[in-house]
């Protein structure tokens, strides 16, 4: 399986995640041009800064470290992928994009905005069963951002519904997962979990992407949003991987990037750059294209490179 992500970030932990789950034949590539985009079997949209609340039609007021470059490299790809019908994931910010690319609008704080706390990590309330609620029950939360849903805002769910977008699970009126047309996407980050449920889970997100249905029955979907009667929340003890932190994440106004302080891949530390990555802008041209080829960053190939140099490491051991 050959795996395009959108952008350099956290992609070593998506390549192992995908490779204990599916065996270590699964390629996982930065995409730049429109053939590594064709060669693709699954588009993978990863976590990072805000998406810029233009996308979605609205004035910045929370938002930060937003990549213009970024967001036009991402727009993309995705209009592409759609296009030619293919598979998508995305992952935390990855949820964010596609949703503002289908026409919602994210809480851009949701802590000044809803007065909820999405820190540390927490249990999801299940709408259906599906790929994603049917793995996990507790998930991490690294955002401050999101889209907004109310399990018992029966005509809210209907109005996703009504545009081809159906929630799957949620917590504190935040969407946690969503499916679409060819598309799953969660608000939480299972590569960097590491677990037996995270694990099934990408077992079964490579059996999806051989046949990229909805993960849920449609008729229970819609008999759900026939009731208004909340479920009651159960508590559950947290899991072994909550209670080792395993990653840092520090603030800077720019772009996400991934740094190896050690050799032990449980205790990476991710930061953010302190640059904005040199990343093309989108180009367009009247008439058909038969190739649209993007020039990869000075980053990117160095990224490219230790990337390369990693993975031939680990395969001559």
């Amino acid at each position: 399986m050959k795996i395009g992500t959108t952008y350099p970030s956290f992609n070593w932990d998506i390549r192992n995640s995908f490779r204990n789950a599916l065996g270590s034949s699964v390629e996982v590539k930065l995409m730049n041009t429109m053939e590594d985009l064709e060669e693709a079997d699954l588009v993978a949209f990863p976590g990072g800064e805000d998406v810029n609340p233009s996308i979605y039609g609205k004035n910045n007021t929370h938002s930060h470290g937003v990549n213009n470059n970024r967001d036009e490299r991402e727009k993309f790809f995705y209009r592409q992928a759609k296009q030619m019908g293919k598979p998508m994931f995305g992952m935390c910010r990855g949820l964010q994009f596609i949703s503002a690319m289908l026409g919602l609008e994210l809480i851009q704080d949701i802590y000044l905005e809803l007065e909820k706390r999405h820190s540390g990590g927490h249990a999801i309330e299940k709408i259906v069963d599906s790929v994603v609620s049917n793995n996990f029950s507790y998930v991490n939360s690294l955002h401050h951002q999101g889209v907004f849903a109310d399990r018992n805002n029966i005509q809210l769910l209907r109005s996703y519904r009504d545009r081809g977008i159906y929630i799957t699970s949620m917590y504190e009126n935040i969407v946690e997962s969503l499916e679409c047309d060819r598309i799953i996407a969660t608000q939480f980050h299972p590569e960097f979990m590491h677990s037996p449920e995270s694990n099934s889970f990408f077992t079964d997100l490579g059996q999806w992407v051989e046949k990229p249905e909805f993960t849920f029955s449609m008729e229970e979907y819609n008999n759900k949003l026939l009731k208004t009667v909340q479920k009651p929340k159960v508590a559950q003890p947290e899991p072994d991987w909550l209670s080792t932190p395993t990653i840092r994440l520090e603030s800077s106004t720019y772009r996400w990037s991934t740094l190896d302080t050690t050799s032990i891949p449980e205790y990476r530390t991710y930061s953010m750059g302190t640059t904005a990555a040199p990343v093309v802008q989108e180009v367009f041209e009247e008439g058909p294209q038969e190739r649209f080829e993007v020039e990869p960053s000075e980053e990117e190939e160095e990224y490219e490179e230790l990337f390369d140099e990693i993975e031939e490491e680990e395969e001559n051991e």
